[in-house]
């Protein structure tokens, strides 16, 4: 019986300790995006790794937020604004798309249609030093603009608007970018988005989406994260045959709670 009750204990121990690990990087109701979640996709036509669409997989019951990467825990405090030198993030200036709603969609052609613009509502969030190779407990706070309460499985593209010295103009992670070295005929002279990539994190562990813009592929890049609901924590579509992150967690927490206190017991 003692294997039993030291496996009992550690399991115990273990869940608890993942279940905290899970929700690493960010402090307070909101959440980084493991990497898995972004998928980039090469076109036949374009084919190098810097013309890639980047989509983001939502698991359900989210709302997704966009903020500025942290590349320093000591300055600025706060992280600098996303609206102050990096996109323009006021109502109807970024939004997504819906991969659902661009089947058969050519992307050179006019889809702005299809663009759910944002609110431009905001929070503060909170970055956390606490990845493992560092864990310094060091935090930074920034500004997190709110996208969208997502359902379960939702694809969505970023559709965002450079600022006026970068051409001021409404760029996405789908369209076809503006091959400068004009490599293939399939490519868009209008737009000033020249790459897209999403290979590089923050500090704290964020996937840095990254648009380069204009002849110099000046880059611009933001960070998303997640809270449980709405903008106001509310839930109005639970999303079916799924747990919330919330409630998973809470039942990973209470299986180690019952091994722990069977251990217990067995003991007394």
């Amino acid at each position: 019986m003692k294997v039993y009750k030291n496996f009992s204990l550690r399991l115990a121990l273990f869940v608890a300790v993942f279940a905290v690990s899970v929700f690493a990087g960010i402090v307070g109701d909101y959440y980084q995006y493991d990497a898995s979640a972004f998928v980039g996709e090469q076109r036949p036509e374009q084919p190098w790794m810097g013309a890639q669409m980047i989509s983001m997989h939502v698991t359900g019951g989210n709302s997704v937020w966009l903020a500025n990467y942290i590349n320093s825990w000591y300055w600025p405090q706060p992280v600098a604004d996303l609206n102050s030198n990096t996109f323009q993030m006021g109502a109807n200036q970024y939004g997504y798309l819906l991969k659902s709603e661009l089947q058969g969609v050519d992307p050179g052609s006019d889809y702005s249609s299809l663009i759910h613009w944002a609110d431009g509502r905001t929070k503060e969030i909170t970055y956390v030093d606490d990845i493992p190779a560092s864990n310094s407990g060091l935090t930074n706070k920034a500004t997190a603009y709110y996208l969208d309460y997502f359902g379960k499985d939702d694809d969505i593209y970023f559709v965002m608007t450079a600022i006026p010295k970068d051409g001021g103009e409404v760029v996405d992670s789908f369209q076809y970018v503006n091959d400068k070295n004009k490599e293939t005929e399939m490519y868009n002279p209008d737009t000033t988005l020249v790459s897209r990539l999403d290979n590089t994190t923050d500090l704290a562990g964020n996937v840095r989406v990254n648009f380069g813009l204009g002849a110099d592929e000046t880059r611009r890049e933001f960070v998303v994260v997640w809270s449980e609901g709405d903008y106001d924590g509310n839930t109005p579509e639970p999303p079916s045959g799924q747990p919330l992150p919330g409630a998973m967690v809470a039942g990973i927490l209470s299986l180690g709670t019952v091994l722990l206190g069977k251990r217990m017991r067995r003991r007394s």
